[in-house]
């Protein structure tokens, strides 16, 4: 006989850059317990994304063209019960009755829409976001301090994607339940 296996759900926290979506992985995996968290950017260095990406969003801004193959295959193999090997081959993640997703996207990207049960949509103002982004970018580089050169390069790159209409047309209400300070919305 085969042994009872309770169900997963996965939980997305999507949004832009600097929206708060690795807090809100972290926060609410501490609450529910059980879970495994699994982050978008883990999987960089075995994922494909446009290079150009001023030249993504004037073609439509399709995000399958973010492709996360090991994500998805980690994830379903999570859904199923199963271990796997962290991307970076350090550690191994358990599977969990709850699985806490940072997927910037939500369901919007074919691989990964039949894997995901709910999305948390943080629509953080993107003034907030950006400051959020380039505290974050500084801190990661304390081996090496940036140039204001270097500053305002990246500064201009975030707001080229993010103040953009098409860079953020993909996260609305078809496919997220918006979390703001107000509540859900």
């Amino acid at each position: 006989m085969a042994q009872w296996q309770p169900s997963v759900t996965v939980i997305a926290s999507a949004g832009p850059s600097g929206g708060g979506k690795t807090t809100l992985v972290d926060q609410v995996a501490a609450l529910l317990g059980n879970t495994t968290r699994l982050y978008f950017d883990d999987y960089a260095a075995v994922s494909s994304y446009p290079r150009d990406v001023p030249g993504w969003i004037a073609a439509g801004a399709d995000p399958n063209d973010w492709r996360t193959p090991r994500l998805a295959e980690d994830l379903q193999t999570l859904r199923q019960g199963t271990a796997i090997l962290h991307p970076d081959g350090t550690t191994v993640q358990e599977p969990s009755r709850y699985i806490v997703l940072e997927e910037p996207f939500g369901r919007e990207r074919h691989e990964m829409a039949p894997l995901i049960d709910f999305v948390a949509c943080l629509d953080t103002p993107l003034d907030v976001a950006v400051v959020r982004r380039l505290r974050r970018d500084v801190r990661q580089r304390s081996s090496h301090t940036p140039t204001v050169e270097e500053l305002v390069t990246g500064l201009e790159e975030y707001l080229t994607f993010y103040l953009d209409p098409l860079g953020i047309s993909f996260f609305g209400p078809g496919f997220c339940i918006f979390i703001s300070k107000e509540g859900r919305q």
